[in-house]
């Protein structure tokens, strides 16, 4: 088994599939905690690649099972993407502050 040794960090600091509040502040508080001075103790290399940027489509609260669907889809594309860069550079990417509920009832 491989261990980890390079971190990649990706903030997502959307509330979009969620109705609490604060989840879009989750990655800074993150950050602000000192999450990465604590990850560089037990990896040898931490980058923070910053925060997902997204143009997000309206909300639509249509159907309660499913919040904002399009706006979940936008944030999880570019997401994707920063995960992939971040993979092709060589590092774990670690994704903080982003939730999406969904209920299967």
């Amino acid at each position: 088994m491989s261990r980890i040794s390079k971190v990649g960090l990706i903030g997502v600091p959307y509330n979009v599939g969620w109705m609490g509040p604060g989840v879009d502040e989750g990655a800074r508080a993150f950050r602000d905690a000192g999450l990465v001075d604590e990850l560089k103790k037990v990896v040898s290399e931490v980058v923070d690649y910053g925060d997902v940027e997204v143009r997000l489509p309206p909300r639509d609260g249509g159907n309660p099972k499913l919040l904002n669907p399009e706006q979940v889809e936008a944030v999880c594309k570019s997401l994707a993407t920063m995960v992939h860069s971040t993979l092709d550079r060589g590092y774990f990417p670690l994704i903080i502050g982003e939730k999406t509920a969904f209920s299967w009832e």
